[in-house]
């Protein structure tokens, strides 16, 4: 009968000296990052208090989707998500702006070590890998990546759709939960490019997953049509029913509706003139003008 192998042992000396080499590697990856983060500062979480800024502007009462503002290189900016994603951030505008930066900026990164993890583990468990180490390891990697810091630099909401499409694929799906292709449907309502994974799902022949995530991303779209006139902002009416926008209205243009047809500056209800959007108050000057864009943010920086 053959004899078992032997593991060789391990001396303390040798043990002592790999500690001293994962704690030196983790040290020379938390080093660089400051260093890989400084160009990015120059981004000042843009895209982050254009959406606290877009909030302010809805809270004081004026029709979410109006709200622009200048920007030197592509001369306007919008609040281009749907109605979903603005009733998730309307709490963040309620704190002042640094807080709002701060929660960001740890939701991000609680994102980005969460959805590492979840990737690392089954290496880990396949090759025997130090856990604590390699987790810690990839992490920073993930931090150091070019997506990664863009998306925390501008504030971008990323990090909640990586969330979203991996707990979909890697927990929902496989297990054939009932809630399977939702995370997916969501994300790609948010942005359309995670719309590639209801491919996925489909060349995969998850006939269920995709039909939902299909139908959650659908849902949320038709909601954003609903309540927004254009698909990309806008620059306004120029008369009733008269777009200069890319949706058609829900009214025909060469039918005014009844309240311009009565002179009224102010449509009857909550639904603005000709069915443009829902609104949250009236135009500001005859039917279907707009209030005036707010202009930069003057949201308090601290």
């Amino acid at each position: 009968m053959p004899a078992e192998p032997i593991a060789p042992a391990v001396s303390e000396d040798n043990s002592i000296g790999q500690t001293v080499r994962r704690v030196v590697t983790v040290l020379a990856l938390v080093a660089v990052l400051p260093a890989l983060y400084v160009p990015g500062l120059r981004h000042d979480f843009l895209d982050l208090k254009i959406y606290m800024s877009a909030m302010d502007w809805w809270r004081a009462g004026n029709p979410l989707y109006d709200y622009v503002q200048p920007d030197r290189v592509q001369g306007e900016l919008y609040f281009t998500y749907p109605p979903f994603t603005a009733l998730l951030l309307w709490p963040f505008a309620l704190p002042r702006l640094g807080t709002t930066i701060a929660i960001f900026t740890i939701l991000t990164a609680i994102g980005v070590v969460v959805t590492t993890r979840w990737l690392v583990d089954p290496v880990i468990s396949r090759h025997h890998l130090p856990r604590v180490f390699t987790t810690i390891v990839a992490v920073l990697l993930v931090f150091a990546v070019e997506s990664t810091r863009e998306t925390i630099t501008f504030g971008q909401v990323n990090m909640l759709l990586v969330v979203l499409i991996l707990a979909d694929l890697l927990f929902a799906v496989p297990g054939e939960r009932r809630w399977a292709g939702v995370g997916v449907g969501l994300a790609t309502a948010l942005k359309l490019f995670p719309g590639i994974f209801i491919v996925y799902l489909l060349a995969a022949r998850r006939w269920r997953a995709a039909l939902v995530a299909s139908v959650t991303a659908a849902a949320r779209r038709w909601s954003r049509r609903r309540w927004r006139r254009t698909t990309r902002g806008g620059s306004g009416l120029t008369s009733c029913g008269r777009p200069t926008g890319s949706v058609a209205p829900t009214t025909p243009a060469t039918s005014p509706c009844s309240d311009c047809s009565a002179g009224s500056a102010r449509p009857r209800s909550r639904i603005s003139c000709c069915g443009w959007r829902w609104s949250s108050s009236p135009p500001a000057t005859g039917c279907g003008a707009r209030s005036e864009p707010p202009g930069r943010a003057t949201r308090s920086p601290v």
